[in-house]
């Protein structure tokens, strides 16, 4: 494996520390419990996700052309995970009852977030082959968990010693984003054509399959996204414990590196297209079993579930799509990808919000994303053969 490929995972160990403790984990918890009210705890992380999707939305398409005519997308998001760890650090200091500037520091390092993913996942092309970009994804995601789950397990065990530590969980975790990027300096690209923004774009759009594609992935991202974002919400907006809720999390990140390695065996038994069909089946189930959570046990059933997939949910997806493009619009065509990543982020949660403030439970909500999955998983079979 080339050191260029070794840096690009790298990035993955780096960024999964901050979604796995801050955004999944510590965060729902210490904004329901810290900085804001119980009541408006959900409303206010379902503001936050839609702001984030709608900003990356409207920003990542300009970042990626600016990465690809100028050659320097590994500094770029070095620049990201920088401004995200400082953002993240402030958290630490942002006194209790504080809830907008809470989420003001939040939503900006979640908008930095999720723009350096979407360079990184360009760079797929210019440093893999074709035959090489599933197993590289899979890799990623797999060290990914790893590294979010170890972040995780030194910030509960710090947390269980002295409550009062967590602001050393935002400070740590800030700089492990930043540390473990700075690997992806040794990754140089060429500069691409310096076209228009709508001659990069419109390219890609004219082929039918990509159009299905990133439909499908629009509809069955927004239910993982979702899930992601609001599992330990939902879990404690049902009664369960804070402690168990967590250790669910962190049983779930260790299980998810193995299995990432289970996905990668199973795509080469029966192609990354069936491997992708059989995760998003699981989620299918998951979502309908969701609703008649009621005991703990219930849940770790569910997070163990979900680990068993994540990853090769989300690994093929950027695979699949990586070889539908070519290196001269990998970013403009990965911009486009996580755009509808962003956009799939808004109807989950509005979903959550509606269901949180009209019907007073998550629990319809999380039942209607069985929907997202099974659509999603039939325009994903149509995007293949069509």
């Amino acid at each position: 494996m080339r050191l260029s490929q070794i840096s690009w995972i790298i990035y993955d160990w780096a960024n999964s520390a901050w979604i796995t403790v801050i955004l999944t984990a510590f965060f729902p918890v210490l904004f329901r419990e810290y900085w804001s009210s119980h009541k408006w705890a959900t409303q206010g992380l379902a503001i936050s996700a839609i702001l984030t999707q709608l900003m990356v939305a409207m920003l990542a398409p300009l970042v990626a052309k600016l990465a690809s005519s100028k050659g320097s997308s590994s500094l770029i998001i070095l620049a990201f995970a920088l401004l995200g760890s400082i953002l993240t650090s402030l958290l630490a200091f942002t006194p209790p009852g504080q809830e907008i500037t809470a989420l003001i520091f939040f939503t900006a390092a979640s908008i930095l977030y999720f723009l350096s993913i979407a360079l990184q996942d360009g760079l797929l092309l210019f440093i893999s082959s074709p035959q090489e970009r599933h197993k590289l994804s899979l890799l990623a995601y797999a060290f990914g968990y790893l590294g979010g789950g170890l972040a995780l397990l030194i910030s509960l065990l710090l947390v269980k010693k002295d409550a009062s530590y967590f602001k050393l969980v935002f400070l740590g975790v800030g700089a492990w984003w930043f540390i473990f990027s700075l690997p992806l300096l040794s990754i140089k690209h060429e500069k691409s054509v310096n076209s228009s923004l709508k001659a990069c774009i419109i390219p890609i759009l004219n082929q039918k399959r990509v159009v299905f594609f990133l439909i499908a992935y629009f509809l069955y991202m927004d239910g993982v996204g979702t899930i992601i974002r609001f599992g330990v919400d939902f879990g404690l907006s049902i009664s369960l414990s804070k402690e168990a809720v967590l250790s669910a999390l962190l049983l779930a990140q260790f299980i998810g590196f193995p299995s990432t390695f289970l996905m990668l065996g199973l795509s080469r038994l029966i192609g990354p297209l069936f491997t992708l069909l059989v995760c998003l089946a699981v989620y299918f189930f998951i979502s309908l079993n969701a609703f008649f959570i009621s005991k703990e046990w219930h849940f770790f059933a569910l997070a163990i579930a979900i680990s068993l997939v994540q990853g090769g949910t989300q690994a093929l997806s950027r695979s699949i799509f990586s070889n539908m493009l070519n290196a001269e619009n990998s970013f403009v065509g990965f911009a486009l990808f996580n755009i509808v990543t962003k956009f799939a982020g808004i109807i989950g949660p509005a979903i959550m919000f509606l269901s949180a403030e009209w019907l007073g439970t998550n629990r319809p909500g999380v039942f209607a994303l069985a929907a997202l999955f099974s659509i999603g998983a039939l325009l994903v079979w149509k995007s293949q053969n069509n």
